[in-house]
């Protein structure tokens, strides 16, 4: 069996003798061979020290961006007043990291968004209901590519106790996760600009 750290050497060797289509394959086996094949639980462990650090420069970070967007509701007939805030903070390393707090009638939701680079690498959510015990957290991972490679959620359950947490495998819901993400990164550049 072939070790999985040589794939992309494997395959650029494959590439340089197979052409489907007949063009000229000579940029193929270059793609593959400057490729670093990184495994799941590698990127994982990645993330964790890029979010560490994230959290360290945070904590000390200065001039950030900050916004807010007020909006209105309107529940049993009474015109409701919320706040939603957003910032950006732009740290050293190419670290940034953007933060939305959203909130609407008997709910909030505060979404973190961490990017080396300009890329997303994790995200980090939580909200809830304000008056039932209806909370949950979400945590997001992506490869260096912008693909969702772990996706964990767990929920307070009706005896205000926080579940283990879930990995989703579903597709469409991985999906819809990463669709909501970018919307909300789209949101908090609104706000704060």
């Amino acid at each position: 069996m072939t070790n999985l750290r040589q794939l992309p050497l494997v395959l650029a060797f494959l590439g340089l003798f197979t052409h489907c289509d007949g063009t000229n394959q000579d940029n193929y086996a270059d793609t593959y061979l400057n490729s670093e094949y990184q495994s799941k639980e590698d990127r994982i462990k990645e993330i964790r020290a890029l979010y560490q650090k994230s959290e360290s420069l945070l904590s000390r970070a200065s001039g950030c961006s900050t916004g807010q967007k007020n909006h209105n509701g309107t529940n049993r007939h009474v015109k409701m007043n919320y706040c939603d805030k957003a910032k950006i903070c732009r740290l050293r390393d190419e670290l940034s990291v953007m933060q939305g707090i959203f909130q609407d009638w008997e709910y909030g939701e505060s979404v973190k968004v961490y990017l080396q680079n300009n890329n997303v690498y994790f995200v980090f959510m939580f909200g809830g209901s304000t008056r039932a015990a209806c909370e949950y957290e979400q945590r997001v991972y992506f490869d260096k590519s912008g693909n969702i490679i772990r996706f964990l959620e767990r929920a307070i359950d009706d005896d205000e106790i926080m579940s283990a947490d879930r990995e989703i495998t579903d597709p469409h819901r991985i999906e819809e996760i990463r669709n909501y993400i970018f919307d909300n990164i789209n949101i908090i550049k609104e706000i704060v600009n």
